[in-house]
């Protein structure tokens, strides 16, 4: 131990009299373990640590898929899911819910809120226990008992947490709903977060009917079994969905999907954390070789003081021993100030992460975090300490002693191992830059993308209509229509229109049949997205409409029922034919005789209503003013030549005038929601290049400093070339040409290893692989040749400042050298 504490003390000493050695590793290792610990303490949170239920590892989601049309998470029929819960063994209970948007009014405003309905076991399944009150109980399962159980979040803010809430009624939708009990404020709804908005409320009363299975409406959890695995159950689902395929003829094709909560929750965020864990980790590799060839150079400088030692019976255990404590001693230095660089980093990365992406709330600095700095520290210590350490404590006594070798030659081990880590550096650099230049790519594309509209000065709100008033769809046409003419006539507004939904917010699919092909195969039946919009749609949204017409107020309940498709789906239907009169029909059974024929009137230009990296789908379009609709329009889109800021009180005020009780809510503008879906992927990009520019500049470093060193080492016999005859020029070529060489070595290393991971990112699921490449292939030719000659001209510098320095050495001073 008082051999150890020296050692310490040397090691302190050595540090203070090279303060430019010492502030150089240092700071090189702050970076590192810094971006280290900051990144695994987003990983920690996000996929390490555990849901807040009980036994949260038997949760899944069960899903069904329609592998043949490529859904893989399809919400489920009413039907199947009570089948399933009939006849599995694997379950100890299996729960639906409904997502779905409330008014709550009876406040100073209306407001709507995310919730969900759901079966009355929900909370059992999930092993949730009300903060006050109790559960829902099995009778409350109908619409005509339903209750309600509201966030702690909701108690607090909208009823200042009053301690009677329990057993009053609060007023959704227009209907009174006794609140029964209030969730913990522990309690998270991360069942939800992958696929809807963060849930306020939970209303009992799904109802759930057996007929029909063609409505794919719910979304299902389960608990497994102890002792049954999730591949177990994944065996018996499917024996029961194949059963229920043979029995039902409108099944075919439909099977089940099983996915871990936890695995549903970190599904689209668990690639990006790794990416970037994976690229600080090739940033603290690159900082710990230019630490690693800083020491070896040092421990050059230090051969007679360690021969000394050696003569004086130190042992070479001893002699490796205070090294490792030298270089130890960097890293802890290094990973104290990382870990302040880290607290820092951390609160940065949860306000660059975007909302409902992943669970930020344990961020930061605890325990495990701590003990992986401390590993780190440790490990990087030993790493690139270890080489300069064995590599020293083998001195050659006699001709140390005697201060009698040329540096070149008593050097040539280390100045290999030098060069073997600038390899090192150069081929970890490509690694990461080709991922950062394919990423920054992606991002080119997405911005280049035809999305099929216009976003610009384009405002977006959603106007729900709610409540037993508006059970009637002709006091919805009735509402629309006066709040559109009020809009249209504010000064700055050039269109308005009624919508269902919004662009790029995802697809609401509906069957459908041609007059042409009445009766496709079963499980055949094609699909479209469908949406419900106004006479003005087209021209506010900036959509082109390639054919026909657009709706008019003439097209009302009496009038021939009409439809406008989109290119995709016309070209599909009708390839090479005017789908202008052109007929079909719209339902969950386009075979039920007592649905009308829609006539298409007009064809409209494709827009990408999954989002950039989504492709073109099938769409259809029917006027608001002809009902019943099978979904309800819910949005206002309005495009202004003004500011946007400007319209929205106004449009506030239009709503109010005609229903006070009707909220306006998500507003926000089309640009908004355009960046909504591919903010995750900025953010992972921007964080990416950074990280990459930091890689690039440590491995610049690391062979300006080992062609420094080798020009110095070299002074003497550079001045005896130079005094037979050897030009400047020829010196400086011969210098670079060594740095050059490394680099090269390096590059082609880095290629090699940057096309394994492409070939790796062109396997990952289209789900995953968008979020890293969109329309990119892993391997593009043009990002590889660009990485290598940044990287060549990045060595040609390194390699030519001290070339010139060497150039310039003066003749005398280089041939009486050393």
């Amino acid at each position: 131990m008082n051999s150890l504490i020296q050692d310490l003390r040397y090691a302190l000493r050595q540090l203070r009299k090279s303060p430019g050695f010492t502030s150089a590793a240092v700071l090189m290792l702050t970076l590192g373990i810094g971006a280290n610990t900051a990144i695994f303490s987003m990983v920690n949170a996000v996929l390490l640590r555990p849901l807040s239920y009980k036994e949260a590892d038997r949760l899944v989601m069960v899903w069904e898929q329609n592998p043949h049309r490529g859904w893989f998470e399809n919400v489920v029929s009413a039907a199947n899911f009570l089948d399933w819960k009939k006849q599995n063994d694997v379950f100890t209970d299996m729960a639906a819910f409904e997502s779905n948007f409330f008014n709550l009014s009876g406040g100073n405003k209306p407001e709507e809120i995310a919730g969900e309905r759901v079966t009355t076991n929900l909370f059992s399944v999930l092993g949730v226990r009300p903060l006050r009150g109790r559960s829902f109980l099995p009778e409350e399962e109908k619409r005509g008992t339903a209750a309600v159980i509201v966030s702690y979040g909701l108690w607090q803010q909208n009823f200042g947490g009053d301690p009677e809430l329990v057993g009053k009624p609060i007023s959704l939708n227009g209907q009174a709903y006794t609140v029964v009990g209030i969730l913990p404020a522990t309690f998270a709804d991360d069942y939800s977060r992958s696929f809807a908005q963060h849930s306020r409320v939970w209303v009992s009363g799904l109802d759930l009917q057996p007929e029909g299975r063609e409505f794919h409406d719910y979304h299902t959890i389960a608990r497994l079994k102890p002792g049954v695995t999730q591949a177990q159950a994944q065996t018996e689902m499917d024996t029961i969905a194949s059963r229920i395929e043979q029995q039902y003829p409108e099944s075919r094709g439909w099977g089940v999907a099983l996915v871990g909560l936890h695995d549903q929750l970190v599904k689209y965020t668990r690639p990006a954390l790794l990416v970037l864990l994976g690229a600080v980790a090739l940033v603290l590799l690159i900082g710990c070789a230019n630490v690693a060839n800083l020491l070896l150079v040092r421990a050059t400088g230090r051969q007679k003081e360690i021969a000394i030692r050696a003569a004086l019976g130190a042992s070479r255990a001893q002699i490796v021993r205070q090294f490792l404590v030298e270089s130890s001693l960097l890293s802890i230095i290094g990973a104290t100030l990382g870990l302040v660089l880290a607290s820092w980093g951390s609160e940065l990365l949860v306000r660059l992460t975007p909302p409902d992406t992943a669970r930020v709330e344990g961020v930061g600095i605890n325990g495990l975090v701590l003990l992986f700095t401390g590993v780190i520290a440790l490990g990087t210590g030993i790493a690139f300490g270890l080489a300069p350490a064995l590599g020293a404590s083998r001195p050659n006594l006699n001709e140390t002693l005697k201060d009698s070798g040329r540096g070149a030659s008593r050097s040539a081990k280390g100045r290999r191992l030098r060069d073997a880590l600038v390899v090192c550096e150069f081929g970890l650099a490509v690694a990461l830059l080709v991922g950062a230049g394919l990423m920054i790519k992606t991002l080119v594309h997405l911005h280049r993308v035809d999305i099929g509209f216009d976003p610009e000065n384009l405002l977006t709100m959603k106007v729900p209509l709610e409540g037993p008033q508006y059970q009637d769809a002709r006091r919805q046409v009735e509402f629309f229509q006066r709040l559109l003419a009020h809009i249209e006539v504010l000064p700055g507004v050039e269109a308005a229109s009624v919508t269902r939904g919004v662009p790029m917010n995802g697809w609401t699919g509906w069957s459908f049949v041609t007059a042409d092909h009445p009766n496709p195969p079963a499980g055949e039946t094609p699909d479209a997205n469908y949406v419900v919009i106004g006479a003005h749609y087209f021209r506010t949204m900036g959509t082109p409409l390639r054919l026909g017409r657009s709706f008019s107020d003439g097209d009302t309940p009496t009038s021939e029922r009409v439809v406008i498709v989109s290119e995709s789906l016309a070209r599909t239907q009708w390839p090479g034919e005017d789908p202008i009169g052109k007929r079909l029909k719209v339902g969950a059974d386009p075979s039920d005789k007592n649905l009308p024929w829609l006539t298409v009137v007009g064809v409209a230009g494709n827009v990408r209503s999954e989002g950039e990296y989504a492709p073109f789908i099938p769409e259809l379009y029917v006027p608001y003013t002809q009902y019943p609709w099978i979904l309800w329009p819910r949005h206002i889109v309005v495009r202004t030549a003004s500011s946007l800021s400007a319209i929205i009180p106004a449009i506030r005020r239009e709503v109010a005038a005609l229903d006070k009780d009707v909220p306006v809510s998500e507003i926000s503008t089309m640009k908004e929601i355009i960046a909504g879906p591919v903010q995750q992927g900025q953010t992972l990009t921007w964080l990416l290049g950074a990280f990459a520019a930091l890689a690039l500049t440590l491995a610049s470093i690391g062979i300006y400093s080992v062609i420094s060193y080798a020009v110095t080492q070299r002074t003497h016999e550079l001045g005896i070339r130079m005094a037979l005859g050897a030009d400047r020029r020829a010196v400086v070529n011969l210098v670079v040409k060594q740095g050059l060489l490394l680099a090269m070595i390096g590059v082609v290393t880095g290629l090699a290893g940057a096309w394994g991971m492409a070939r790796f990112l062109s396997s990952l699921p289209f789900e995953v692989r968008w979020l890293l490449l969109f329309d990119v292939r892993p391997t593009d030719p043009l990002t590889f040749a660009a990485v290598s000659t940044i990287l060549t001209i990045v060595a040609f510098l390194g390699s030519y400042v001290p070339a010139r320095r060497a150039a310039k050495v003066d003749l005398m001073v280089a041939l009486r050298y050393e």
